[in-house]
């Protein structure tokens, strides 16, 4: 299927526009994006969820991937050169690096317990805006990683109002990931001590959530 769409853009000349218009855009924020992460400890701070060395990943600039960044496989993920902010960039790493950690066996209990609940069904069933995440796994795993990526941008120093973003992400009709604000209130009042598995430290978060 991909040889008669290649045909089709060739035939559109779009060779011309790639090499004219486009690469250069990206060359440029790739310079750009690798400036602004030469000095950033991004691995320091993921470390305190997951081990990874700062060799460990990779970040792919794409002109075609808006509005999402998207994670391909290991810690390689993909981000849009038309986000400017590299504040962005900075959370998009550490929200699609830290994606695996509630399937871990160990946490099913309380992935369980967290998807009974009755506020947590609504907001499953809230979702909106083309961003509905299912089975419920799937969609308490974005809620986890979405308050994750925003608490290590913090960190690091990207200049985000993380309380407000999360508010708005967890309204009825919108992205409605109502876990994400409760579980960024944990992070920061309950920082992770570096000798307990993440498995325990969210187990604790669900046994402290409302009924």
């Amino acid at each position: 299927m991909a040889i008669p769409l290649a045909r089709e853009l060739e035939a559109a000349d779009f060779k011309e526009f790639w090499h004219t218009l486009r690469l250069p855009l990206l060359q440029e924020r790739c310079r750009e994006m690798n400036d602004y992460f030469e000095d950033c400890k991004v691995a320091e701070v993921v470390s305190q969820f997951k081990k990874i060395a700062p060799s460990d990943f990779t970040i792919y600039v794409l002109t075609f991937a808006r509005p999402l960044g998207v994670k391909l496989c290991g810690n390689n993920m993909i981000f849009d050169y038309s986000y400017q902010e590299n504040d962005v960039a900075l959370e998009t790493l550490a929200h699609e690096l830290l994606h695996p950690l509630i399937r871990h066996t160990a946490v099913k209990p309380s992935v369980k317990a967290l998807s009974e609940k009755d506020w947590v069904k609504e907001g499953y069933k809230n979702q909106g805006l083309g961003m509905t995440y299912k089975p419920m796994e799937m969609y308490i795993e974005e809620n986890i990683v979405g308050a994750l990526g925003k608490y290590c941008a913090v960190q690091l120093g990207a200049d985000i109002d993380a309380k407000a973003e999360l508010a708005k992400r967890a309204e009825a009709g919108g992205i409605s990931q109502v876990i994400s604000p409760y579980f960024y209130d944990y992070l920061c009042e309950n920082p992770k001590d570096s000798s307990q598995s993440f498995d325990d430290y969210f187990a604790k978060f669900v046994d402290t959530l409302r009924k």
